[in-house]
């Protein structure tokens, strides 16, 4: 039973290793979505490395888009944004962490875990990158 549940979260982390960079690939250029370290993962270790990669990306471009609200904001709003993106990433870390159904110590869950952070970073960027365009 365990070896065929280690075997669905390999085969669901290959589709998260190959459908994650189309995801992130929404308004930008693929080669700058995509990490080399992304270019056709097999192994474990490849796929962590990728997720890894993938997730410094999606950070690097919250980072980005984070510093570029607040720059727009009052005081007040300041602290109101930095308040719920704390919030936020105590969220996100947390059912990132619980998503998966596998022991933290298992060599997947690394990947697994960086590609959840990866996804729900984009979508927080998307929420910011939104109040931009106001």
């Amino acid at each position: 039973m365990k070896g065929r549940s280690i075997f669905h979260l390999m085969l669901s982390l290959v589709f998260l290793a190959i459908g994650t960079p189309v995801v992130l690939a929404q308004g930008r250029s693929a080669s700058a979505s995509e990490p080399s370290v992304c270019n056709q993962p097999q192994t474990t270790a490849q796929i962590n490395n990728c997720a890894a990669a993938l997730y410094r990306e999606s950070d690097r471009r919250l980072n980005e888009a984070y510093k570029q609200v607040i720059s727009k904001l009052n005081r007040r709003e300041r602290e109101k944004l930095i308040d719920e993106q704390l919030a936020w990433i105590q969220r996100r870390d947390a059912s990132c962490k619980d998503q998966f159904r596998i022991d933290a110590t298992s060599s997947a869950y690394s990947g697994a875990r960086d590609a959840c952070l990866a996804s729900e970073t984009d979508k927080r960027t998307a929420e910011l990158e939104k109040f931009l365009q106001k």
